[in-house]
This record gives C-alpha cells, structure tokens and sequence, in this order.
C-alpha cells in the first residue's frame, strides 16, 4: 500500500487533536510527507529510515539537521497494514515523557489507515458500480460488455438473470436504497444505483415467468405511497445486452406521468408503441382521424380519458368533472364520422386505444416544442 500524503496529512490533523506533541508521518523511503509541522514535509528522517532498516521501534535523544535530513527527539515506529510496514510514524518530544503515549499513537495511526483504506476501498467499488451501470444502460460496444461481465463478476452479480430496469423518483433519495433494503422489497441479486437527476435506477433481478410484473407491483406498491413517489418499470430482459432498451422504456413511463404510483411498459404497450414509431409511419388515415377528434371541442380529452378509465363511463364523466350522458353524448358525435363503436366491437375498442395514444403523444410533443 502506498501512503497518500493527504491522507497523512489529515491523519496526523486527527492524532494531534488535544495531544500537545507534534507527529510525523513518513513514506517507506524514510521522507516525511505529513507532520504538525509544515517546515519538515520532505525531509529525510533519519530515525524513519533506522525503523525501516530494523522493522523495530526507534528513540531519538539528539536533534539531528543535516541538509535534506532531518531527526528531532522523539520515538519513531513502524506503521503496519496488512502485515506489511507502509511507513513510519513518530511523535516529537522528551522521550521519557513519551513512553507511555507512543504505544497509543502507533495504534491510533494503524487503525485511521485501515477506515481510510476501507473508506476509500468503498469509494472505489461506488465508482466503477457508477461506471458500469451507466455502460449497461447505454451498451454499445463489445468491449463494453466484456467490461461491465468483469465488474459483475467481482462485485457477485450475475448477469445471466433476468431483470427489468425500474426507474423510481421522489422527493428525497439519499436513504431510497437502504430503505428499500430495509423493507425488504430488494434481494443480493438487485443492483441499485443513484443518478444525477435525483432518480434512482433498480436493475431488477425477476423470476422467469410472466407474472413477474405483478410481483415487482405487490412488493413496490405500499412502498412507492409511503414515500409518495414514482416507479416507472420497462419490459423484462433475458440478456443484459437489451437492458438498455427497458432503460428507455422506464425513461418514456417516468416523462408520462407525473402523479405519484408504480407505472409499468405492460399495462401502457400500446401507447409506448405509438410514441416509438416515426411520425411519417403513421397511416395517413390514423393523421385524418386525430384531426377530426381534434377538431370537436372537448373530444380530445374524452377520447383519452375514456381509455385511461378502461372505457368505464362513470369514472371517466367523475375525471372530465361532468355528467355520465355528456360523456355518452360526445362519444356519439364521433360514431358517424369515424365509424367507430368502442362499446360493441373489439377492433374499435383496440383502435380507440391507438387514437387516445396518438392524440396523447401529440400533445406532449407540442407542450415541449
């Protein structure tokens, strides 16, 4: 293990806290890269270099300045991690005063280097989780792969799982993680990472069914409520080279909706299908129909709101804030027209669907445009 000289340095800030004597830190070249006091930072320290040679403790009785040398009284000892010396740490003053302290201070040294280790050991496994989620999420190369399959490996996920990339937002994130733990709705498999717009992606490991949909829904719904939040959910994927495309499905749910619940591709596949194709893919037809909804007052927002309540026309009149027969009424100025009966006819049902998409995409294209 290398010594950090900042790391050193706000070591020796700590052990001087309250203690009265100066510190040194030195590297295992016997050079003082940390001490109380600034002069002495890259000097070679004589007694340093004895405690290097002897791998035993070593007492100064005699100030010692030579030039890029430098020894003050005082009692250097070793500095072990791991069973290996990583350098010398010494305290500076009357070694009979000192005796007893010294112990205290090697102790104190060895246990603030192995919470930096771990610290920055935790820092690093943060960082290349970062780097390899946000890899599977935007997977583009060969070489990436063969990347992110190492990270996996080492970090105990497998990837040959399936899983589904959930989205989830809400007001605060910082504890989302470890509350989710807390409560139980995440295995050792799930990998969870925070990202820069205050969301968290879960890439969810799930069971190899089709009902596995409605598992993530019971385990997330009572959560998602507490804390008054969104969880957007994409398709499920067998390989974690398509992660990516139930990443942009989460991301389409999460801009579709901004009240609070758990929101999955499954129960919105036709929506998510419109919003997929290209404009000019459109039938000319489907344009020509949209126009003419458009065109009669209030159709636009029957149309979809009669498809949110699963053409149910008591909700739908309670969410427009209107009569059941105005619903009943606007829906026959469009019979002729069109030629549709979504009550009677299953094609229709299916087609009113697809307008209440396409009209639905239309006008979140103009509110961004």
């Amino acid at each position: 293990m290398h010594l950090d000289k900042v790391i050193a340095q706000k070591m020796v800030d700590r052990m001087m806290q309250n203690l009265g004597y100066n510190i040194n830190m030195m590297d295992a070249h016997g050079v003082i890269i940390a001490s109380g006091q600034p002069g002495r930072v890259g000097k070679v320290h004589m007694g340093a270099r004895q405690v290097l040679d002897t791998r035993a403790a070593v007492t100064v009785f005699e100030p010692r300045n030579e030039e890029g040398h430098s020894s003050q009284p005082g009692i250097n000892m070793p500095l072990y991690y791991q069973g290996e010396i990583v350098g010398v740490v010494g305290i500076t003053g009357d070694p009979a005063q000192l005796g007893s302290i010294a112990p205290m201070i090697q102790l104190t040294a060895e246990l603030l280097l192995e919470q930096e280790s771990i610290s920055n050991r935790r820092s690093m496994e943060k960082s290349a989780q970062s780097c390899a989620v946000s890899q599977l999420l935007t997977l583009k190369t060969q070489q990436d792969a063969e990347m992110v399959l190492q990270w996996a490996r080492r970090a105990g996920y497998d990837l040959r799982r399936p899983r589904a990339v959930c989205l989830l937002k809400a007001d605060e994130v910082g504890r989302l993680a470890s509350d989710m733990r807390h409560a139980g709705i995440l295995n050792d498999q799930d990998i969870v990472q925070e990202l820069v717009d205050d969301t968290v992606v879960i890439l969810k490991s799930v069971e190899d069914s089709l009902c596995w949909h409605e598992a993530i829904r019971m385990n997330f719904e009572p959560f998602v409520c507490e804390k008054n939040a969104v969880l957007a959910v994409g398709d499920r994927c067998c390989d974690f080279a398509t992660l990516k495309y139930s990443y942009r499905q989460a991301q389409y749910l999460l801009q579709s909706h901004t009240q609070k619940g758990v929101f999955m591709l499954r129960d919105e596949m036709v929506a998510y299908l419109v919003h997929t194709c290209q404009a000019r893919t459109l039938p000319e037809s489907l344009e020509k129909e949209c126009q003419i909804l458009q065109g009669i007052p209030d159709m636009s927002q029957t149309v979809q709101a009669l498809c949110e309540c699963n053409m149910n026309l008591a909700q739908t009149a309670k969410q427009l804030f209107v009569h059941r027969n105005t619903v009943v009424f606007r829906l026959q100025k469009v019979r002729e027209p069109l030629g549709l009966a979504p009550f009677e006819r299953e094609a229709d049902r299916i087609h009113f669907h697809v307008l209440a998409a396409v009209l639905k995409e239309q006008e979140q294209k103009g509110e961004t445009s």
